[in-house]
């Protein structure tokens, strides 16, 4: 019997999640729906469960020999190869809808350890029996065979696909290697030699999209949109200090506007941008006069601060003799506030409730002449003005 474990990415901190499972050959994550799919081949089934090993489930039983399993998330399906009865097959997640899509008659032979091409609709898989790999649409239609080995030179056992390099790579059990190609098939290559009996592989790959050009590709990018201004800006006051970028992908202007999404206060903001300018002035990074300049420009935003809100409720006549009531709401800059909700009360004793438009106006008929009162429900009483 085996346990199904898992462990941190350097083998410390090793869990067993789900024990005495019988003989796993597949695994696959689906991180989203917080499960973990395997194949068991001695008691011939398909089982998941939840990511800490609770809640194990039995999802498709009576197989032969289920070696390898792939997740369609998206599209709802899950494929896996049957060794034991020369069959790729596929079912929704929950194990529902089993369906044969290549069989022996299509001329595979113990296959193995399935992989998807979602992009392209394709599935590839080894060809344990004959040595070979080979692809297909997902429906199973339109068979390729892309690499043949001629057992027992060669006998591929495992396979990963990098969609973006366009390479599969696969563990040549019998020689020892692992070994990769284009996605046709072309260009066979030796990537490491000298293994001993290698079965299995599975890829670390990191995106080449560098979304922010900032020479970082996403995948190592800790701020892969990162604010690349070339100087320190926090709410419009400008610095002057240079805006650098670190080996990590983040600017100085990250750093701070991910302490301003952190706190709570803008004392804690301004408290926070302190002792991370000092640690820049302890490194090397800014001077003792460019950290003063941060701090200042920290101090003086309205990050986080209290807003106060000023009203304007004007009166006006239309040539039918109609009082209207024009509403207008800025902040303590002068600049208008928009789309906010109000209600006001009008003189007669009736409540008009509105929106704001984008200048932060609105305008309602009054009944009669007189007092009104405007009230905005949404805005915060301790931050803006009741009138």
């Amino acid at each position: 019997m085996h346990n199904l474990q898992r462990s941190n990415l350097d083998g410390t901190n090793v869990e067993t999640l789900v024990p005495a499972i019988g003989s796993s050959c597949g695994i696959a994550v689906d991180l989203l729906g917080g499960k973990i799919y395997w194949t068991e081949d001695i008691n011939n089934k398909i089982q998941r469960s939840n990511l800490d090993g609770s809640n194990v489930e039995d999802l498709v039983t009576g197989l032969e020999q289920p070696i390898g399993i792939a997740l369609d998330v998206a599209g709802g399906k899950m494929y896996w190869a049957d060794e034991g009865s020369d069959k790729i097959q596929r079912a929704n997640l929950d194990g529902s809808e089993v369906e044969d899509l290549i069989t022996a008659a299509d001329g595979i032979d113990n296959p193995q350890f399935p992989a998807l091409d979602l992009t392209n609709n394709k599935i590839y898989w080894a060809d344990n029996a004959i040595g070979n790999i080979q692809r297909a649409n997902l429906d199973g239609s339109n068979i390729e065979e892309l690499i043949t080995f001629l057992l027992p030179v060669g006998h591929p056992e495992g396979l990963a696909l990098d969609l973006i390099g366009g390479k599969m790579y696969w563990a040549n059990f019998t020689a020892g290697k692992i070994q990769r190609a284009n996605l046709d098939g072309s260009d066979i290559e030796d990537v490491i030699t000298g293994l001993n009996n290698p079965r299995s592989i599975a890829l670390q790959l990191y995106s080449t999209v560098d979304t922010d050009g900032d020479g970082i590709p996403d995948g190592e990018d800790d701020c892969p949109n990162s604010d690349l201004s070339p100087t320190v800006v926090i709410d419009g006051c400008d610095s002057g200090v240079d805006n650098e970028l670190f080996d990590d992908g983040c600017t100085i202007s990250d750093n701070i506007t991910e302490l301003a999404d952190s706190s709570t206060s803008h004392g804690s903001f301004t408290s926070a941008v302190s002792h991370l300018t000092n640690e820049l002035k302890k490194d090397g990074v800014i001077s003792g006069k460019q950290k003063g300049a941060i701090q200042s420009c920290a101090g003086q935003a309205d990050i986080l601060k209290p807003l106060k809100y000023e009203v304007l409720l004007t009166y006006s006549t239309d040539g039918d003799g109609n009082s209207w009531i024009h509403i207008q709401l800025m902040d303590k800059h002068q600049r208008p506030v928009a789309l906010e909700d109000y209600e006001l009360f009008l003189p007669d004793g009736s409540v008009a409730e509105g929106t704001l438009d984008e200048n932060g106006e609105a305008q309602e008929l009054s009944p009669v002449p007189g007092t009104a009162v405007i009230d905005f429900p949404n805005l915060d009483p301790d931050s803006g003005e009741r009138v």
